[in-house]
């Protein structure tokens, strides 16, 4: 199971920290529509954090290999759930908006490429 997390979550974040620095301006109105609509961000926050909650119950230890990184984005979604769940509308929305500008999807972009390359390496068995 922990070489198919690698696997899995190291090819999604490739994907789609590619798309997500060279379609930023498509992505950027999208992302702001989608806060603007309660009912979607509420559908995302509790997909959220069913998928945090399930990879912190397997993988509760943050540590220093793959797992550590898996369990540290399980807790980095189940905590977004939760904030978007209990932090009013408005608050959301601004911190949404100081952080949706091209350079942070580019920066973000990159970072998840890394991060995927490398789960993705030890997943497969590359190193």
């Amino acid at each position: 199971m922990d070489i198919f997390l690698a696997q899995l979550f190291g090819l999604y974040f490739i994907i789609v920290g590619a798309i997500v620095a060279l379609r930023r301006k498509s992505m950027m109105p999208a992302v702001s529509e989608l806060v603007g609509n309660r009912p979607m961000l509420l559908l995302l926050a509790f997909i959220e954090l069913a998928a945090g909650l399930a990879i912190v119950v397997a993988y509760p230890a943050i540590t220093f290999d793959v797992m550590g990184i898996i369990s540290l984005v399980g807790w980095v979604m189940l905590v977004e759930g939760v904030i978007y769940l209990t932090l009013p509308i408005r608050v959301v929305q601004k911190f949404v908006r100081h952080f949706n500008t091209g350079l942070w999807y580019v920066y973000g972009g990159a970072f998840s490429v890394v991060l995927g390359l490398y789960l993705a390496g030890r997943g497969f068995g590359y190193f």
